[in-house]
């Protein structure tokens, strides 16, 4: 679970400096700022897998707000532009030549939803914040360990 939640984040990041790279006709016109999500993707996983901290999901929210204002930023309120660019960058930077566009927005709204259920289901760990201590009528041998 945590290996998606960070390929998930890592999507949003390479999405954001995706755009943003794009942005610079120096720069789009050397780099394929595509493949700027694969690199983002593999760097969450592998900082995150070495990290003991976890990324909260208030971040990933803001990065979801942010990246739908970048779009319609940069964008505007271009129909066409919205559904276009970013199956465009994910097809460029994933190297997906043979999907067409309706294909990849598909598979996105797929990730994106898929995305969203991974993040909004709790860890393991966190799931039983509490102690549980036995019923009123149960007795034990052994005195309560808390403090």
């Amino acid at each position: 679970m945590k290996i998606l939640r960070l390929t998930f984040i890592g999507l949003l990041a390479g999405f954001i400096l995706s755009i943003l790279a794009g942005r610079s006709i120096w720069l789009e016109m050397r780099v394929n700022t595509g493949l700027l999500l694969p690199l983002a993707a593999v760097i969450t996983i592998i900082a995150g897998t070495f990290s003991t901290r976890q990324v909260p999901t208030l971040a990933a929210i803001g990065m979801e707000i942010f990246l739908v204002c970048l779009l319609l930023f940069v964008y505007g309120w271009d129909p066409d532009a919205l559904l276009i660019i970013p199956a465009s960058t994910f097809k460029e930077g994933f190297f997906l030549s043979a999907f067409d566009v309706r294909t990849l927005n598909s598979i996105l709204a797929a990730v994106f939803l898929a995305g969203n259920a991974v993040l909004f289901n709790p860890p393991e760990s966190s799931r039983h914040w509490y102690r549980r201590r036995p019923p009123s009528g149960f007795r034990t041998d052994r005195p309560d360990p808390s403090p």
